[in-house]
């Protein structure tokens, strides 16, 4: 039996965790001939990746004036579906769900991947009706954590079948590095897009009583957004703008994690996240809130150290890792062999026997 044809629906193939996971599943599926990409919004330096080139939608930006873009972007992504013959449709993220659900013909198996809370929808109860209503018409969601399959079953109307496949790393890339001496200069990374609910916020003030105890620590934080004017402000307000570097958006994080002594995330709402899961694999400890997911990949006290959304307490768990490296050996060598649990082929394995599922199903 040959294998199904797949589209992929995306809003964009930009720097990202989705993004990225989406692009290696494609490279490393037992066919990736048959899978094929459609995005409805920037194309994404991640494009590159793909063995073929993705498939334009339109461009749909979620600004209330291109709304009326909706329709002939549900239109196109119908016709391919025919045209085509895809014989399952794969949405990625809140907003391809629902484009999906609308234009996916009736015989056509939908699945839908969801790899964070949909904060958009949730904070509009009309979103969070139009949300439910895509949840309708899948045939099975993909959390990527137990964590979001029960918030979704708990919270969302009309919830799908839901099933939990965790997401995937390539050791080979990811060298483990070495812990730092305790005479260098304690570094801190943040691997994260500056978006609100990421919080780089509680990390500057919390940052900022290191300073107080290890006065030459310094803070680097990778990744591009909306809050990066807020953020500068607040940091020169702390007086930490000697301390604290932003990178922004770098399509290779693992340097600056390679001189780091520790990877933090400070976050109000996470899932499964690939910045962890990376840092792990290069060994590094990691520092993070308590929230979501994140103590399904970080155990506590083994990998690195998780913390409540206060400032002191996360202080506390970096400054630890900083002044001490028996803690850092430990934590780094355990992390990295967390990391190797999750693997590409048990993904893909996963991920196939759902097309292979929803296809039984239907027939």
């Amino acid at each position: 039996m040959s294998a199904p044809r797949v589209l992929h629906v995306v809003p964009s193939l930009a720097i990202g965790g989705t993004e990225r996971q989406l692009v290696e599943f494609v490279r490393r599926s037992s066919d990736p001939s048959v899978h094929s990409v459609a995005v409805f919004r920037s194309l994404g330096p991640l494009a590159e990746g793909l063995p073929t080139e993705p498939i334009r939608l339109g461009h749909l930006s979620t600004r209330a004036r291109n709304l009326v873009r909706v329709p002939e972007v549900v239109r196109r992504l119908r016709r391919l579906i025919i045209q085509v013959g895809f014989d399952v449709v794969h949405a990625h993220l809140g907003l391809s769900e629902v484009l999906a659900a609308v234009a996916t013909p009736p015989g056509v198996p939908l699945v839908s991947s969801r790899r964070s809370r949909n904060l958009g929808f949730e904070a509009n109860a009309a979103l969070k009706l139009v949300e439910g209503l895509g949840h309708r018409r899948v045939d099975v969601m993909l959390c990527n954590s137990r964590y979001l399959a029960e918030l979704t079953a708990r919270e969302d109307r009309w919830p799908p079948p839901t099933r939990v496949i965790v997401n995937a790393i390539d050791l080979e890339p990811y060298t483990p590095v070495p812990p730092f001496p305790s005479d260098a200069a304690p570094h801190i990374a943040v691997v994260a897009n500056l978006h609100p609910y990421k919080r780089h916020d509680r990390f500057l003030h919390a940052f900022r009583r290191i300073l107080a105890d290890v006065p030459s620590a310094r803070a680097t934080l990778v990744g591009e957004g909306t809050e990066r004017a807020a953020l500068e402000a607040l940091t020169a307000r702390l007086e930490l703008s000697g301390s604290v570097e932003f990178a922004g958006q770098v399509a290779d994080p693992r340097p600056f994690v390679a001189r780091s002594h520790a990877v933090a995330l400070t976050s109000d709402a996470e899932s499964f996240p690939n910045a962890l899961l990376e840092a792990m694999a290069q060994g590094r400890p990691v520092v993070a809130t308590r929230v979501g997911g994140i103590p399904e990949l970080v155990r506590d006290g083994v990998d690195g150290l998780l913390a409540s959304g206060d400032a002191d307490e996360i202080a506390t768990h970096l400054h630890s890792v900083l002044v001490d490296v028996g803690l850092r050996v430990r934590l780094g060598r355990s992390a990295r062999e967390r990391a190797s649990t999750f693997t590409w082929g048990r993904l893909v394995r996963e991920v196939e026997s759902v097309y292979t599922d929803v296809l039984a199903h239907r027939a």
